[in-house]
């Protein structure tokens, strides 16, 4: 039995995405946006993130990224961006493109560019749902702004109209309300949550993607251990058919998370140092180059073997920026 009825309603999905990784270039001063259109995709540039929004087939193809802003982009980590329904089959704005395709540049400086694509339906045989992408993207910045605007041509039973991500990096990290979700070539694919989502990360196999979304009524994290490996699921309307549940166990200290993980074969973000709390010692673990990726720390975290709360922070755990980070060109 299909979902209620899609309504003649606005549907918003907006976020910014950030491509973080990418062979490592010579730093120079931020070059300019570029905009360039062809019959078939249209390309945001800057430096950092190259985007491709495919015309022909609409979505968003490409997605790449030098972090050092010299326009040496890495491998593509995306295999499609696209607007999706299901109403007991599955159709997709990438199918094809409607004869109402348009594509505007309301603005287009060296500094900043905006491509307004109105027209992309999520089945070009049969259209339910017609929306207006909006792709940003800033001189110096790593992230590109996409907003989705979308609403239904007439009313219809549907599962589900959601903004669907395929993305090349083996593991997804999701940051929500309740707690936190890590997953890596999972045999149970899907996580799925009603829950508000703060910050949604994908990383390895050469390249990393952070996603802040907003505007869904739930969210689904994708893993698994075939290509493409991680995904995102913004649902626009109707539902996911079953929710995950929260285990209300709260966070773990880290002699717990060591003995969970260690025969998983989960691998855990690098440790710096162990011992004593020293001002001196934290301060110059926040400076030099990153133990991951070829590029300047970004700083450390600081957190007690035991978890605690405190009533003004919450979850003690903080981060100390580095000076270096701070002062990169």
């Amino acid at each position: 039995m299909l979902g209620p009825a899609l309504k003649r309603a606005g549907l918003v999905a907006a976020l910014a995405l950030a491509a973080l990784a990418g062979p490592a270039g010579v730093a120079s001063a931020a070059p300019p946006v570029t905009v360039d259109r062809t019959a078939d995709q249209v390309v945001l540039a800057n430096g950092f993130v190259r985007a491709v929004f495919d015309l022909r087939h609409p979505q968003l193809a490409t997605l790449q990224a030098d972090f050092e802003g010299a326009g040496n982009y890495g491998r593509n980590l995306t295999s499609g961006i696209v607007l999706e329904r299901n109403d007991g089959a599955e159709h997709a704005s990438s199918a094809g493109a409607a004869p109402g395709l348009s594509v505007t540049v309301p603005v287009q400086t060296a500094d900043a560019a905006r491509v307004q694509i109105d027209g992309v339906v999520d089945d070009v045989n049969n259209p339910l749902v017609t929306s207006t992408w909006t792709l940003a993207l800033n001189s110096g910045s790593r992230a590109l702004d996409l907003a989705v605007d979308a609403h239904a041509l007439r009313a219809a039973p549907v599962r589900a109209v959601r903004l669907a991500y395929a993305l090349a990096p083996t593991s997804v990290y999701g940051f929500f309300d309740r707690g936190a979700t890590q997953r890596l070539a999972s045999d149970a694919p899907y996580f799925a949550s009603a829950d508000h989502l703060q910050r949604f990360y994908a990383l390895g196999g050469g390249g990393a993607v952070d996603v802040t979304a907003a505007g869904q009524r739930q969210t689904v994290l994708v893993n698994r251990p075939a290509a493409p490996a991680s995904g995102l699921e913004q649902v626009m309307a109707g539902s996911y058919p079953r929710l995950d549940a929260w285990d209300g166990g709260g966070w773990v200290s880290r002699p717990e998370l060591l003995a969970l993980a260690a025969p998983l074969g989960v691998p855990l973000v690098p440790l710096l140092y162990e011992g004593p709390y020293d001002p001196a010692t934290v301060a110059a673990l926040a400076e030099g180059q990153s133990t991951i990726a070829n590029h300047v720390r970004e700083g450390c975290v600081v957190k007690p073997q035991i978890e605690r709360t405190h009533p003004e922070i919450g979850r003690v755990q903080l981060k100390i920026v580095g000076n270096g980070y701070l002062e990169r060109a």
